[in-house]
């Protein structure tokens, strides 16, 4: 199903047929708080809500700086049982870059002989100090709450995203990222007791046009259809409250 890490400037993240048998393990690259954004994202794709507290989803964070080599261990024995609600058994290593090199020594072996089932997120802020093997056999995606030469951005409002069609260098990341925006505008309506059904539409929509990159459908027209729709629900809202 998903792939190994990503880079800024290549295809992310894709949830397709073809994919399905390829083991998934992701080097998310950045502050803590773009990479657990991020992350929100990857599994609410999967159709998992992040919010709940799973069997299927394990959470490995330092102890005293470092994450050694008995977590990695205790990981092992884990990652082979199949998962007992989900399709997929999630592994996520908070600072990855913290594994101690006996630690990332032992990971590897899970690397290279991995469970079809698993998929292993690493969050790290400096991915130079994770092996190269490790590195290799995943997809890296770079985050960062600042931009950067290259990086996609969602424009403010929907005359500056129209405008901008044409300055998409990558509709996946930029799709990823609109997604993620509205998981985090979803969060605040739950907290605040608002209503969210036309947040879930708008994801669902989103949801929509990420299976229609997949289908090589013109990802201009893709974007500019999504875009036009949450303008819709926007000026619907503002009609309902008038």
């Amino acid at each position: 199903m998903l792939n190994s890490i990503i880079a800024k400037n290549e295809p992310k993240m894709e949830i397709s047929k073809k994919n399905q048998k390829q083991f998934q393990s992701y080097v998310l690259v950045g502050e803590k708080i773009d990479t657990e954004r991020e992350l929100t994202s990857m599994l609410m794709a999967l159709g998992i809500n992040p919010e709940k507290q799973l069997l299927d989803i394990t959470r490995i964070a330092p102890e005293k700086k470092t994450i050694s080599i008995s977590k990695v261990r205790d990981l092992k024995r884990n990652i082979f049982q199949k998962p007992l609600k989900l399709k997929h058994k999630i592994i996520i290593i908070e600072e990855a870059d913290c594994l101690t090199p006996e630690a990332q020594n032992a990971l590897l072996k899970i690397f290279e002989e991995p469970p079809t089932h698993a998929i292993i997120i690493l969050n790290a802020r400096n991915p130079k100090n994770i092996l190269p093997t490790i590195i290799s056999r995943a997809v890296i995606r770079s985050l960062s709450s600042q931009k950067e030469p290259g990086e996609t951005q969602i424009p403010v409002s929907f005359k500056e995203a129209f405008l901008g069609l044409n300055e998409i260098e990558d509709p996946n990341a930029y799709i990823d990222r609109l997604l993620a925006d509205y998981f985090d505008k979803l969060k605040k309506q739950v907290k605040q007791g608002q209503a969210v059904e036309q947040h879930l539409q708008v994801i669902e929509k989103i949801k929509q046009a990420k299976l229609m990159l997949e289908a090589n459908v013109n990802p201009k027209h893709v974007i500019a259809d999504i875009l036009l729709y949450i303008e819709e629900h926007k000026n619907s809202a503002s009609s309902n409250l008038a």
